[in-house]
This record gives structure tokens, sequence and C-alpha cells, in this order.
């Protein structure tokens, strides 16, 4: 009989015990983006063609997806995708979140249609299972058009190595308390109804028996590809943008916005003289000093992420950034930065009145245009210098987007605008 083995991610809402903490979701801080062409969660396979739905709640207590691994993995956690649409689950205690490993007692056959009673074997509550959050993103491969970026929450377990070694058919999931005053949404993939549901749910125990009694979702409405995915590897996703906030003969200072916390920083400046420092911060900015201005510099940049539990300390690295050039030399001109490759950055940025734009090659002839968040073009102007200067003193403090158009491709930088 195969060995079958259910990882449940729970969580009840707590009135009475308030907790003071951080927020796992900060709405100033970039997150990581997972898809399932990562490597870090398990995905059920095949992908069937589905609709990306955001559902009010399942039946039951408990939720689980049903998982077969091709080969043997650690189950380290669990993430799910779900969300609350008045509280951060995280925060101030509101919502207590535990993860369960059941392994299976038998097969039954009731009249109910229940047909699986398990047994809890691991737990882990929120006060220890170190979470994170990230976006997922849903994306249907039958169409291009149908995706929804997910609040994603991942939970890890404390002793992974010691138990949660999978072999075969295994699930992970969720739990619910039925009296909570707020249930979370819940996202998925909604599949053709004709093929068979891989969503088992549960909560109802059996007098004189002890165990949870699973049965599985067949209804349409509840085939979901996706809601909890187990994590099977550590995350360190690369960094989306950075500019120089300044640059002067000798120095550059470089900024980059707000990750996950407890994020180190690793910098990198490359010279043309043969010169390679790496620099490691927890700050969003680093000031390069002692640049010859007869040099022409690489900057990258890069994640540092750090996983540890009572059982086992991790470090891992993202993928070097690395679209940032600038030099002093007479081809680049007196305190302007000669870009590299596709990108263009902005001077300062944030900026209150003023802010520069600068420019490759490639870029001019293009088409700059200025947004906000809600998609409406506020400016726009052809791209005809190296560096275009724009006066931003019109628009209202808040995140902006500068996009460059060309006949080969588009580039957007963010852009946050202050006022004094």
């Amino acid at each position: 009989m195969k060995k079958i083995v259910l990882f449940i991610f729970a969580y009840f809402f707590c009135v009475g015990h308030l907790f003071s903490q951080t927020p796992i979701y900060d709405p100033t801080r970039v997150y990581d983006v997972v898809t399932d062409a990562d490597s870090c969660y398990l995905f059920s396979m095949p992908k069937p063609c589905f609709d990306v739905v955001r559902n009010g709640f399942l039946p039951n207590t408990i939720t689980v997806q049903e998982y077969v691994p091709s080969d043997t993995v650690v189950v380290y956690g669990v993430a799910i995708t779900t969300y609350w649409e008045y509280i951060d689950p995280f925060h101030d205690g509101q919502t207590n979140f535990y993860a369960l490993i059941n392994v299976p007692r038998g097969h039954i056959n009731l009249t109910l249609g229940y047909d699986y009673l398990m047994e809890t074997v691991d737990t882990v509550t929120f006060n220890r299972a170190h979470p994170r959050f990230c976006w997922f993103q849903y994306s249907d491969g039958c169409s291009n058009t149908k995706d929804m970026r997910a609040h994603c929450y991942e939970l890890y377990f404390d002793t992974p190595d010691r138990i949660n070694v999978m072999t075969d058919t295994f699930y992970v999931g969720y739990k619910k308390d039925l009296d909570a005053l707020v249930f979370p949404q819940v996202y998925g993939g909604q599949y053709d109804n004709s093929l068979p549901g891989t969503l088992y749910s549960s909560g109802i125990p059996l007098e004189g028996i002890g165990d949870t009694v699973y049965r599985q979702l067949d209804y349409y409405d509840q085939k979901l590809w996706g809601v909890a995915f187990p994590i099977i590897g550590f995350r360190c996703g690369p960094m989306e943008e950075y500019w120089v906030d300044s640059l002067a003969a000798d120095s550059a200072l470089v900024r980059w916005r707000k990750v996950e916390q407890g994020t180190l920083f690793n910098v990198r400046l490359v010279g043309s003289d043969g010169s390679d420092t790496t620099y490691v911060t927890a700050d969003t900015s680093l000031a390069l000093g002692g640049l010859a201005d007869t040099v022409r510099y690489n900057v990258m940049l890069r994640k540092q992420c750090r996983y540890t539990t009572t059982n086992y300390d991790t470090t891992v690295y993202g993928a070097w950034l690395s679209t940032l050039s600038f030099g002093h030399g007479p081809e680049a001109g007196v305190g302007v930065a000669a870009v590299q490759g596709e990108a263009f950055f902005l001077v300062p940025n944030p900026a209150r009145e003023r802010v520069s734009v600068v420019l490759p090659a490639s870029m001019l002839g293009g088409r700059l245009s200025v947004l906000d968040m809600a998609g409406r073009e506020r400016m726009a102007l052809p791209v005809q210098d190296p560096v275009e200067d724009l006066d931003v003193s019109a628009l209202s403090p808040g995140i902006y987007l500068v996009r460059i158009t060309t006949a080969r491709d588009v580039s957007t930088r963010r852009l946050l605008v202050l006022r004094d």
C-alpha cells in the first residue's frame, strides 16, 4: 500500500491574546514572486487548463491538496495562497497559524462519503513557524490571459530533515477554526469538472476512532489546482531594480527598495582597472567612495537570504542584478552616469521637484511616459537626449511608473515623488 503523508497548514482567529510584532506583509516592501517554473515548491503535474479564482472559503475545518513526488523530497514547510480582506493575519496575534503532519490510519466506507482516516504525527505553531510572505503567480498554461498574483504565506517546520522526507503521495493544506470571526479567501486554479478533484476536506472525528475523517472534494467549484504548496527548497529571488541616487567625481550613492525583513544585500563593484570589491549591508543604500575618474564601473546587486530553525541554519543567494554601469571619463561626461545595456535609471529617486532620466543610446528616439498606479498617463515626451530632465513638481506625492517605449522593447522603472 502506498505511504501517504498529510501536511496541514492551519490557522484560527484569536480574540483574547494579542502579540505585538511586525506584520509579515508590508505593502511598502518588494517581495519575491514565485511561479510554477521555480523549484522551491512542489507542483501537481500535469497542470490542467484552469481559470484563476479567489473562493470565499472551502468547507469544513481542514482542506488539503494531493502531491505525488517523482523523487525523494524534504518538505521544509507549507505555502498557502490566501487572502484576508480586513486584517493582516500575522499582525498583533490576530491569527495563530500552526502546521500538522498526518499519516493515514486506513480506508473506510461510510454512507456519508467519508473514506480516509488520518493520524497526526507532527505539529508546528505560528510562534515557532518562521512565517514569510511572498507572491505566487497563478498562470494558466493554456492561455496567457488567465493569470493572477496571489498573496502567499509560508510556514516552516522545525525539524523537516528528521520527519518530513517524502517518497510517495502526500498532502499539504490548512485548517480553520469554524468559530473564527474572520474567514480567509483562498486562491486556486479552477479546472474542468470532468477531471477528478485533488482536494480533500475533513473536520469531523468519528466517535471511538479518534482520527480525523477526510473525503474528496468533487464539486465543480471545489476542483482547484494549487491553494497550498509543499516548500521543498529555499527561495531567494532576484532584485527588481536599483539606481544611482547621487553621483560625484569620486563617489556614488546606490539605492534600492526594501524587501523581505531580515534580508542582507551583496553589492559588487567591478572596475575596468581590474578592481573587484563586494560589500554586505542590511541597508537599502550604499555609498561607494574612492572612485577614479578614469575608470568605468559596473555595480551588481543581489539578496542574501537566511533560513534558520532549531534544526538548521542555511544561507542562500539570489541572482545578480547587473544593469547599472557608470564612469567619469571623457566618454561619459562629468557627473553623468553612462548606462550599459537596456537599462535606464532615475536621479534622484525619490524625487521632489525634478528628476533626471539617464538613458542608453539604444533608447534614443523612443517615447518616455509617466503613469500613475491606475495606469493613467500623466506626462509624455519623445526621448531625444541621453539625459532627459523632468519637472515632477505638479505630480501628487506617490509612486509612478516611468516607461520608455522603443520599436523593440518597453522598459519601466518606479519613481517615488515626495513633498516636504
